[in-house]
């Protein structure tokens, strides 16, 4: 069994298809599976689906759903139990893919500080690949919901910047390239990933390439933050101009 919560909220079982939910069934089971293994309150529950504007009829509308999630869950109905105070979804470790993704996440992390490049390329890509799309894709996303899917790509965002900052130590600088350019049209603000890929085009010997893009994000933070690049951005773009000097 697995249930996957980080694009459409779904569930993997033995003999079975891929079962994509959709309305608020999903919602409800995506909401429990934030908190597997716990009992979610009622009021969570609650603000989860609806925020802070739930229908009168909203813990009625709830016991449906979980009624509809347990048919779903066929003969693994028994996961959602119910108690006066809220639901409970229960799953280990292993069949949840957003704990697979922090383990993985967790031990390529630790594995990097030990110095062990290959295996945390390794871990990370793995965890990275458990990502489908937007978490929770397919339903409308209350406040409290979206919280959490800010704050599940930013996880995943700082996952990625680990992995790209390995493969440029491994000289996978083409790679590199690749992967930052994408996820700079769609994280334009994200300083690492721009000095990743300038990093990378440097070292490829496409230093004009990289002066162009450390002046395009300094563009776009001046633009949308008014700030200018900092930090290793700007101390990278010196040592360039430093060594075309010298050149």
């Amino acid at each position: 069994m697995l249930f996957r919560i980080l694009g459409d909220i779904d569930f993997l079982a033995p003999l079975r298809q891929s079962a994509t939910m959709g309305g608020k069934k999903a919602e409800l089971l995506g909401v429990l599976l934030l908190g597997a293994n716990e009992t979610v309150p009622l009021d969570r529950i609650v603000e989860g689906i609806w925020g802070s504007e739930p229908p009168k009829s909203a813990i009625r509308n709830v016991r449906t759903y979980a009624w509809q999630v347990r048919r779903e869950l066929g003969d693994e109905a028994y996961r959602l139990s119910h108690s006066p105070g809220g639901y409970k979804i229960a799953c280990a470790a292993s069949e949840l893919d957003l704990y697979i993704f922090q383990q993985l996440a967790d031990e390529g992390f630790r594995a990097a500080k030990r110095g062990e490049t290959a295996t945390a390329s390794e871990k990370l890509e793995e965890a990275l690949s458990y990502w489908r799309g937007q978490p929770f894709g397919g339903v409308p996303l209350s406040q409290y919901l979206q919280a959490e899917v800010d704050w599940l790509q930013e996880r995943r965002l700082c996952v990625l910047e680990e992995l790209l900052g390995l493969h440029v130590a491994q000289g996978s600088h083409h790679e590199v390239i690749e992967k930052a350019r994408r996820e700079i049209i769609r994280h334009p603000l994200r300083e690492t990933l721009h000095e990743h890929l300038v990093r990378s085009l440097v070292r490829s010997g496409r230093g004009g390439e990289a002066i162009s893009a450390y002046l395009k994000a300094k563009q776009i933070l001046n633009a949308e933050l008014g700030v200018e690049p900092a930090g290793p951005l700007k101390n990278l773009y010196e040592e360039i101009l430093s060594d075309s000097s010298c050149a």
